[in-house]
């Protein structure tokens, strides 16, 4: 919804419901990167905070994706 009120090249595409396809989402850093660790562990911490408080399964709610 955000990349259709941004961009006009989006605005035709339709969102369906339930969803036909869904993968997990993964994040990445650089190994040279010369915080890589530090920043993968406050990632990690910080969504287990997200998952703990309720706002992760909340969000999944608000966007229909706890199916």
């Amino acid at each position: 919804m955000y990349l259709q009120s941004q961009h006009a090249e989006f605005r035709s595409f339709k969102v369906h419901q339930p969803t036909i396809a869904q993968w997990p989402l993964h994040i990445g850093v650089s190994k040279s990167h010369p915080n890589a660790i530090a920043i993968i562990e406050l990632f990690n911490k910080g969504l287990i905070q997200l998952k703990t408080n309720g706002i992760y399964q909340a969000t999944l709610k608000k966007y229909q994706l706890d199916e």
